[in-house]
């Protein structure tokens, strides 16, 4: 093959190399940046699922201690977590997880909410009738309750779950396409000196054909 071949020839591999590097270094980059943004999705809605906890905490608590004194300062708890909830409850609407983990959330509000139409229930109750310092359903509402922290404990186990996940694939997904780049770099580097090469002997040749002619 001639030098005008070879030349051509790696040229014509360089390009392909160079569009390889470019593409698949693209597209790993790519894919990098998604695993990082669902990460982060997850972390936020994470934030919020114990944002909505503490608030139903906060709302036992005011509950409880409302009903066994009659004291209007334990709605304060109460009101507070009330709060707490709704922000969390109106980041949940807005949020697009995965079928699963929307399915948890569902669960998660249902819960929540059979608990705090028991509460409310009783709040009025007892600011009509006043405190019960041995309230009979006292059993009803740690029945609820703890069904709302068994919906809230999964949900939790499932977003960890998936935020670990996300993070080691965007993780690995970084190392990999340093590691492609470089080797990619390197590639072109070896391709652009056996370029080099072959442009060097295409321009001795015709010095050792002069060198030659005037020899002779």
């Amino acid at each position: 093959m001639s030098l005008q071949k070879q030349a051509t020839v790696f040229v014509a591999v360089l390009f392909g190399a160079v569009l390889i590097l470019t593409v698949g270094g693209g597209f790993i980059q790519s894919r990098g940046n998604e695993a990082q943004a669902n990460a982060q999705a997850a972390q936020l809605l994470q934030t919020n699922e114990k944002q909505f906890a503490i608030g139903l905490l906060n709302q036992e608590t005011g509950e409880r201690g409302f009903e066994l004194t009659g004291q209007s300062q334990y709605l304060e708890p109460y009101q507070l977590g009330s709060s707490q909830a709704r922000t969390a409850q109106q980041f949940f609407d807005s949020a697009s997880p995965d079928a699963s983990t929307r399915a948890k959330l569902k669960a998660l509000e249902a819960a929540a909410g059979d608990w705090q139409a028991f509460a409310n229930g009783r709040l009025a109750t007892i600011g009509s009738t006043g405190p019960n310092p041995t309230p009979a359903t006292d059993q009803q509402g740690k029945q609820l309750f703890d069904a709302f922290r068994a919906t809230e404990l999964d949900l939790s186990a499932s977003l960890d779950g998936t935020v670990k996940q996300d993070l080691v694939l965007a993780a690995s997904l970084a190392a990999g396409s340093m590691a492609f780049s470089l080797v990619g770099a390197v590639a072109i580097l070896g391709l652009l000196a056996v370029l080099a090469g072959i442009l060097f002997r295409s321009t001795l040749h015709p010095m050792r054909q002069l060198v030659s002619a005037a020899n002779a």
